[in-house]
């Protein structure tokens, strides 16, 4: 019984963790969304018409999705209620791969916005 209670624990600090992430990146994305296109976000007609933007738009959340995976397994994973001994973290080359993909993923949609 006690496993399964650190289990709801650990899912309800997954949970906390992800909603938190999500919302400050969408409040710093709309700022910055807002200050390239001069229109507030979610305006829908910044994609008719204009495919490539939806799917560089999903891209960029994928590329936070990343960066907080990284940031949740080999950072707040360690913070909590039952500490693992032998908690295995991403090498740092992975790291530092992953935190690269996910920074282009996001600033592509940036610089074709910029030019658009």
């Amino acid at each position: 019984m006690k496993k399964l209670s650190y289990y709801y624990l650990e899912f309800i600090k997954i949970l906390a963790t992800v909603v938190i992430l999500f919302a400050l990146f969408g409040t710093v994305n709309d700022v910055i969304i807002q200050l390239i296109s001069g229109t507030s976000f979610p305006d829908t007609s910044m994609f008719q018409g204009k495919s490539y933007l939806l799917l560089l738009f999903i891209a960029q959340f994928i590329g936070f999705a990343i960066i907080t995976v990284v940031l949740y397994v080999n950072i707040i994973s360690s913070v909590g209620f039952v500490q693992k001994k032998n908690q295995k973290k991403f090498p740092k080359k992975w790291v530092q791969k992953l935190i690269v993909i996910a920074l282009v993923l996001i600033l592509a949609f940036y610089i074709v916005l910029l030019f658009h």
